[in-house]
């Protein structure tokens, strides 16, 4: 599940977002784990050189794969939909 870190960033991103709904149930589960985590990351430790609008745009662009696996797990899907939205609450409001 690992980006190919031979194509430009912008592309990569969205084949993950392209390439989401067809994973299997189990890549599945662990994708909206590691965005879970990545999201929580950017609220709680974001790279220093990050805007807040580079971080507002990381989290949607992780909203975006997420919607692409919902109907996986209900539990974490809540998860990531309760990060992602502390971690936009904060930005927006910093901004």
């Amino acid at each position: 599940m690992t980006d190919d870190k031979s194509l430009p960033q912008a592309e990569r991103k969205a084949l993950q977002v392209v390439h989401a709904p067809a994973l299997s149930p189990g890549a599945k589960l662990i994708k909206v784990a590691d965005k879970i985590s990545n999201v929580r990351a950017v609220l709680q430790s974001p790279p220093p050189d990050w805007s807040n609008e580079r971080r507002i745009e990381y989290i949607e662009f992780c909203r975006k794969v997420v919607d692409g696996l919902r109907g996986t797990d209900a539990t974490l899907e809540a998860l990531f939909d309760e990060a992602a939205g502390a971690a936009e609450l904060a930005y927006r409001d910093a901004a």
